[in-house]
């Protein structure tokens, strides 16, 4: 049996965080992944679009 790999949408990571943030008074989040350099430009787009770019990498102040 061949395992993939899924991803989570940008979408479902930053409702995640803002959950995170509303609910529980989070103010910083360490995002890591596993196959990161395997696939370096989904990581970017996530980056870009928490609003932290050149960081992976998200606080509330970002």
């Amino acid at each position: 049996m061949k395992r993939t790999w899924r991803q989570h949408s940008n979408e479902f990571i930053i409702n995640q965080i803002d959950w995170l943030r509303t609910n529980h008074g989070v103010n910083a989040v360490d995002y890591a992944d596993d196959y990161l350099f395997g696939r370096p430009r989904p990581m970017k787009r996530l980056v870009e679009e928490v609003g932290c770019p050149g960081a992976a990498r998200s606080a509330s102040n970002c």
